[in-house]
């Protein structure tokens, strides 16, 4: 059987030439629902063709707003690279309380997120694991 999404195509092309297709015989043919054979025949219908559409989402609501990003950014420049997301959130909250601006104050994850996304964050380096063959007051 072909791959689910040569079948589409089969059905979108034949659909976009205004070959006129029975919807049940074209599904149980293809082993794909009835239901889809007639959302793609009105999407065609509607839209005048086919095109590819996007995956993405339309909002993303849990996103930094930028103005928020830029805030934490200029803060940890402020206050030097020995202070974190802790007294980052610290400078955060009093600037809220005296502008009150549209954003909460995010959490510390969060501000750590951003941080490193705008590469301004060092990381530890791993630490060397105990072995596994030593341990604390035996000697091999």
């Amino acid at each position: 059987m072909a791959s689910r999404r040569h079948v589409m195509n089969v059905l979108d092309a034949q659909l976009m030439a205004g070959v006129r297709i029975n919807a049940a015989e074209f599904a149980r043919e293809h082993g794909v629902a009835v239901r889809t054979v007639y959302r793609h025949q009105a999407r065609i219908r509607d839209e005048g063709g086919w095109h590819e559409r996007s995956r993405r989402p339309h909002s993303s609501p849990g996103v930094t707003p930028p103005d928020l990003d830029a805030w934490i950014c200029k803060l940890r420049a402020e206050l030097g690279l020995d202070n974190g997301a802790d007294f980052i959130r610290d400078a955060l909250v009093e600037l809220h309380a005296t502008t009150g601006p549209a954003w909460r104050v995010p959490s510390r994850s969060t501000l750590n997120r951003v941080l490193t996304r705008h590469d301004l964050l060092e990381r530890n380096p791993a630490k060397r694991p105990r072995s596994s063959l030593t341990t604390r007051g035996s000697v091999r």
